[in-house]
């Protein structure tokens, strides 16, 4: 069975988002650094009523085993600008989607579909620098 991820050390995370940052910077030197998204939040009793939903989808028989994040855009309710957002889906040992949401068109919330998280750092309030480990 393929493994989709591990864990990673304080100071892996912290590399690898610098990583991201400085070529982020290199090709965007123009863009704030404030307007520049790093990561994205979730309110944790979603995401754990998210797994919740797909561990009955496994006992019920599906076999999901892992979790695609897809990169987005999204108008939220009341605004006109498109936020960065991710949009989680559960995903079949065979790759495919569980729910295919670049196909189906749906159009009501859908616990198996996750998305509509805020940005960081520009709407949840952190700073690049505490994102990265380098104050506290």
């Amino acid at each position: 069975m393929r493994k989709h991820g591990s864990n990673i050390s304080n100071d892996d995370a912290k590399q690898n988002i610098l990583n991201y940052i400085n070529d982020y910077k290199h090709s965007n030197p123009s863009i704030p650094e404030n307007d520049m998204v790093v990561g994205h939040r979730f309110d944790f009793s979603l995401i754990q009523k998210f797994v919740e939903d797909i561990k009955g989808l496994i006992e019920n028989g599906v076999d999901i085993d892992s979790i695609r994040i897809y990169y987005a855009k999204s108008t939220r309710t009341g605004d006109s600008n498109k936020l960065y957002d991710v949009v989680l889906v559960p995903t079949l040992s065979t790759g495919a989607d569980y729910r295919i949401v670049y196909e189906d068109v749906i159009n009501t919330p859908d616990k198996f579909i996750l998305g509509h998280s805020t940005p960081c750092p520009n709407v949840c309030n952190e700073n690049l620098v505490y994102l990265v480990g380098e104050s506290a």
